[in-house]
């Protein structure tokens, strides 16, 4: 694996994880026309078969294949995996909304608030209760 996000804390970059302690697989490729079946996609994929044996209480396994620029979000579950559209990180990197992020939430001095906006009133309704 070239990547992953891992839990535990005391990980460096020549640390040796264990399947069991990985929460988020990656595949990194220079090239960007290597985001096909038979290079990432498969290594990927053997990746997040490892992560769902070694943790049998995992119901999905998230992971992203990033080939020079060019990204791809998988979620694999026991089934299979489906991948997001290929997207490049340094031309449209913030896509929040695509990725599962509420566009309805805002920050505001640190704190998370949802903009709600009321619709006109219906005929005969009341402001009161």
């Amino acid at each position: 694996m070239d990547i992953g996000f891992v839990n535990d804390p005391n990980a460096g970059k020549d640390s040796r994880c264990n399947w069991t302690q990985i929460l988020l697989p990656g595949e990194l490729k220079s090239n960007p026309s290597a985001d096909r079946p038979s290079e990432a996609r498969l290594d990927l994929d053997r990746y997040a078969r490892e992560v769902l044996a070694a943790q049998d209480t995992r119901r999905f396994v998230l992971g992203f294949i990033l080939c020079g620029s060019l990204m791809r979000i998988w979620e694999f579950d026991r089934l299979g995996g489906v991948a997001s559209e290929q997207f490049d990180i340094n031309k449209d990197g913030l896509r929040e909304e695509a990725l599962g992020f509420d566009p309805t939430i805002m920050a505001v001095k640190g704190q998370g608030l949802i903009e709600i906006k009321r619709g006109p009133r219906k005929n005969g309704s009341s402001s009161k209760g």
